[in-house]
């Protein structure tokens, strides 16, 4: 069998965010179970051309697109334009099912005679965000995203969704048949992240943290839909009750809209007189990425968004307990963390605090993260997957 997956950005040549990191891990995982795989993306310098990475086959083809996730910026045309040079390419392509993001598969489901398409929504901005958008900005959105999104869901041979607290969204906004939804959750690395934890073992003195530390993680891309600012007035509660409480802000700082985030939440934390006891790491390598996950106490994430978060599984797999705003698919309340209401700094340091309180709770807490988190392994994710394009071909 092969598969084509399609997506506009995509890890390592996009950036190390989770949408982007999800085609190269799930194409991983698709060819440790046999699967011949192919993924198909923009190009990063304007040159179309074939590369291989970690022994995955990328076609790069043009235009180049930059800005990968904001509702509203002027890469949807481009996106579109590459939407028909993936159909062009598709079309002289000998395959069997194509996997795509998004509005990415528009012209090639335009085609009559084409093979079967699997479309991942991977959040629904466009749809959610909407109301906020000015005329001329819906009618831009409208031309450009939402037609083609609409178009792709509603003509696709099956749904790939995050999970059932997606489905009614889905069935709601595009009037579709429930069963020709599938949950195929986004999975975590678990074999990998343990073995390079394993193999880079590190002590808090190295990282200039101290071992009588209290320890808050938060990895996520510096836009403002993740909450940070929130997080950030937590902290400088939680400083009140806990003196050697430490926070590290892991995260992307590649696009302009980063780039401003991050200089707010740098400022804001001056204001809070805090520079000292929060640590900013834009563009951490992905091979250092979990000597902090594995020096931390307690992970955090202040996200405005219901998606599935990537940073949290991985967290999860390195034993930490868990504070979210959602996610209640993996944070299990009082089980292996707690879940919060969103945009609220003072439960976030309750949350945080409570956690705190008991060193014994807080291990404990973390074994129940890494039993939970096994379901998500990618190989699991996988034969989901692989089950269902066996069905479609069968069709």
């Amino acid at each position: 069998m092969k598969v084509v997956l399609s997506f506009f950005n995509v890890y390592p040549f996009h950036g190390k965010g989770g949408v982007e990191k999800y085609p190269y891990y799930f194409a991983k995982s698709l060819s440790k179970a046999g699967v011949d795989v192919e993924i198909v993306t923009s190009t990063y310098d304007g040159k179309s051309r074939v590369e291989f990475y970690d022994g995955i086959k990328y076609v790069l083809l043009r235009p180049k697109i930059r800005n990968r996730k904001l509702t509203m910026n002027l890469t949807h045309p481009w996106a579109d334009i590459l939407s028909l040079n993936l159909a062009r390419y598709l079309k002289k392509q000998d395959f069997d099912i194509l996997h795509s993001y998004g509005g990415a598969a528009y012209f090639y489901l335009r085609y009559k005679d084409r093979r079967p398409v699997v479309v991942q929504p991977f959040g629904l901005e466009p749809w959610t965000a909407y109301h906020s958008l000015n005329f001329l900005q819906k009618i831009y959105l409208q031309i450009f995203m939402r037609y083609p999104w609409k178009y792709c869901i509603t003509h696709a041979n099956a749904i790939a969704s995050e999970g059932a607290f997606i489905n009614k969204q889905i069935i709601k906004l595009f009037d579709i048949d429930k069963n020709k939804i599938f949950n195929l959750p986004i999975g975590v690395d678990i074999e990998s992240i343990k073995k390079q934890i394993e193999d880079e073992k590190v002590s808090r003195s190295e990282l200039g943290l101290s071992e009588d530390d209290f320890i808050i993680i938060s990895v996520n891309r510096f836009i403002p839909i993740k909450g940070l600012d929130y997080l950030v007035d937590a902290f400088s509660i939680v400083k009140q009750y806990v003196k050697e409480a430490k926070l590290i802000l892991i995260g992307s700082m590649t696009y302009p809209q980063e780039v401003k985030t991050y200089e707010y939440l740098v400022n804001k934390v001056k204001k809070y007189n805090l520079s000292n006891d929060v640590i900013f790491k834009p563009n951490l390598p992905e091979d250092i990425l979990f000597k902090y996950y594995s020096i931390s106490d307690i992970y955090v994430s202040p996200t405005l968004q219901d998606d599935f978060i990537i940073s949290i599984a991985e967290a999860m797999v390195c034993g930490l307990p868990v504070v979210s705003t959602g996610q209640e698919f993996l944070v299990k309340n009082g089980v292996n963390g707690c879940v919060i209401p969103k945009r609220n700094a003072e439960k976030l340091a309750e949350a945080i605090l409570k956690i705190y309180c008991s060193e014994s709770k807080r291990h404990i807490m973390g074994k129940h993260s890494q039993k939970i988190v096994e379901e998500y392994d990618w190989s699991n994710i996988a034969k989901i997957a692989i089950k269902k394009y066996e069905n479609l071909l069968k069709k």
